[in-house]
């Protein structure tokens, strides 16, 4: 008897080694915006974020991706799955809980591997989880591996990208644009770094 599979797709830079092997394939709601993802198809979308959002201190903005990825999934009858108003698909937050005695969710591959764990697949390809080298996707590295770690225990197979979850907890702000590399640092290390022992690379 075949395993009951899936596979879970973000856009961290191992999303291009997915090798869509699977009926079933769910993908974060960027995936129907991605050109090079227009002819694959998606079964399910996860969409956890609100479409208005802030970084830091600054005014919200309203995140229109959003708005055209949900209009994407309802032309082609895919489902979207959350926890806002705008899904077609109410999220079992409740169950999830309920079964797995955590909430410890972070990042939306969290949500779509407890998904698939509630709903008893016994195989899961991950592709696209690469959580950085951005800061903001490095911090939400212990919670998915938390649930990589709960399906392990579980005796679900995984498959992953060779990339997948490759980044180290490195200060990950390469690239990143100086105003925001400033504002972060200041908030998360400088002030907390006697002046003395603080980096001068990244000041």
């Amino acid at each position: 008897m075949s395993k009951k599979e899936v596979t879970l797709l973000s856009l961290g830079p191992s999303y291009v080694e997915c090798r869509f092997e699977t009926e079933e394939v769910w993908g974060v709601y960027r995936c129907l915006l991605e050109p090079s993802l227009k002819d694959r198809k998606f079964t399910k979308i996860f969409s956890i974020d609100g479409k208005w959002q802030t970084i830091n201190d600054h005014p919200p903005f309203l995140q229109t991706s959003i708005d055209e990825s949900s209009k994407r999934a309802a032309e082609l009858g895919i489902p979207v799955v959350g926890m806002r108003d705008y899904v077609t698909e109410h999220y079992p937050t409740k169950e999830v809980v309920a079964k797995f005695h955590t909430s410890y969710f972070g990042p939306t591959v969290t949500y779509m591997i407890a998904y698939a764990l509630l709903y008893g697949y016994e195989k899961i390809h991950i592709y696209g989880i690469d959580q950085g080298p951005e800061l903001m996707y490095q911090t939400g590295k212990p919670a998915v591996t938390f649930w990589l770690g709960l399906a392990t225990g579980l005796g679900v197979e995984l498959v992953m990208g060779k990339g997948s979850l490759k980044w180290t907890y490195s200060a990950g702000l390469t690239g990143l644009p100086m105003a925001w590399v400033r504002e972060e640092y200041e908030k998360l290390y400088v002030k907390l770094v006697p002046e003395s022992e603080r980096m001068e690379a990244i000041v």
